[in-house]
């Protein structure tokens, strides 16, 4: 009887053990089975994240082409020049330039030219000058010869610190199509062929009304990038504008002005011509070249005085502008200028034909003692 109870006991022992081996071969199974499909869930998350990193990448990259192959919208571009290309590439150097604060009435007496005038197209060089050209629709005063004009601005930030007054004229004022009253000045220079023109103010804008005369809107007529009308200077001109009489009175300001600015002697080759009507005569030795002031057509560059042949001349290093011609860097050279605004510190060239060579040196004293 015990025997039997004891075959009873470890059979059901045994069986107990066969099904714990079980039991726990079926944990061990789930784990591996659990654990497996959390690694190729986290597998497939990672692609799809991945997926979906790439796809947004490509969206993104899809869209930034989008936008660059979008039009540029031109149809409001009249009062800007951003978006005037120059000729080539250039790093944009944005200028800044301290001015003299004039009135209307003290900037008329330097215009040669009065001119009712459409506005056509501006364009922009490489070295940050706009040229703004108009179709001249009446000549009040000039030599008229001139069906077109273009006008020549440095473009730059600009302020008169003692008036607390600042403007750019990187912006233009001019719509296209519009008529405006343009006074100007003429001079013949020594860099450009046939005639130069400029504003006698940059900031000056002067619409043209539906009567045919310049006027004073308020936002329009400008200066300084102001309203005008803060800087007429007298009530004379005042009362011009109001009566419509502004062209005459300004016609009436310059009659006895010279129709050019510039020197007799621009295109000359007689020497003696040239150095006897030239501010200094000097010899420099070229130090180096500008590369902010270099175009077509000529080029600065930083000079060291080495003598003085004619003129109270006081700076030891100057800037001088040259015409377009070989020119070197180290060389020495006799050359005939006038200053530019007064300043010794910056000279252009009294005529075309106004370098010599050092072999000249003798020559040239001797032409200048023969008064």
């Amino acid at each position: 009887m015990k025997k039997f109870f004891k075959m009873l006991l470890t059979g059901f022992l045994e069986e107990i053990s066969m099904k714990k081996a079980t039991s726990l071969l079926l944990i061990i199974c789930f784990l591996i089975s659990f654990s497996a499909c959390n690694i190729k869930n986290d597998i497939e998350d990672r692609n799809s994240e991945k997926q979906f990193d790439t796809e947004k990448q490509v969206d993104t990259e899809k869209q930034e082409d989008t936008e660059k192959e979008k039009p540029s919208d031109d149809t409001d571009d009249s009062n800007s020049l951003d978006n005037i290309e120059p000729d080539t590439d250039y790093d944009e150097i944005r200028n800044e330039v301290e001015c003299i604060y004039m009135t209307l009435e003290e900037v008329i007496p330097s215009a040669t030219d009065i001119v009712k005038a459409r506005y056509l197209r501006a364009t922009m060089d490489n070295h940050m000058r706009c040229y703004y050209e108009f179709e001249v629709t009446e000549s009040l005063r000039g030599l008229g010869l001139e069906e077109t004009i273009t006008v020549g601005v440095l473009v730059a930030d600009c302020y008169i610190s003692d008036r607390g007054i600042s403007f750019s004229t990187y912006s233009s004022r001019y719509e296209q199509g519009k008529e405006y009253l343009l006074l100007l000045k003429r001079w013949t220079s020594v860099y450009d062929d046939g005639y130069t023109f400029g504003f006698v103010s940059d900031s000056l804008v002067i619409p043209i009304g539906e009567d045919g005369k310049g006027y004073l809107a308020s936002g329009e007529s400008l200066m300084y990038g102001s309203d005008l009308s803060n800087h007429l200077g007298s009530t004379e001109i005042a009362d011009s504008f109001e009566k419509g009489t502004f062209e005459q009175y300004a016609v009436n300001v310059v009659k006895d002005n010279v129709m050019v600015h510039g020197n007799d002697y621009l295109e000359s080759t007689d020497m003696s011509e040239i150095l006897h009507g030239s501010e200094y005569v000097l010899e420099v030795e070229i130090k180096n070249v500008d590369s902010e002031y270099i175009s077509d057509n000529r080029i600065t560059c930083g000079c060291e005085i080495v003598s003085v042949i004619k003129g109270a001349f006081t700076e030891v290093a100057t800037s001088v502008t040259f015409p377009e011609g070989p020119i070197e860097v180290g060389d020495t050279y006799i050359i005939a200028v006038n200053t530019s605004s007064g300043s010794q510190r910056y000279l252009v060239m009294s005529s075309k034909n106004s370098v010599y060579s050092i072999d000249q040196k003798e020559e040239i004293i001797a032409i200048l003692s023969d008064q």
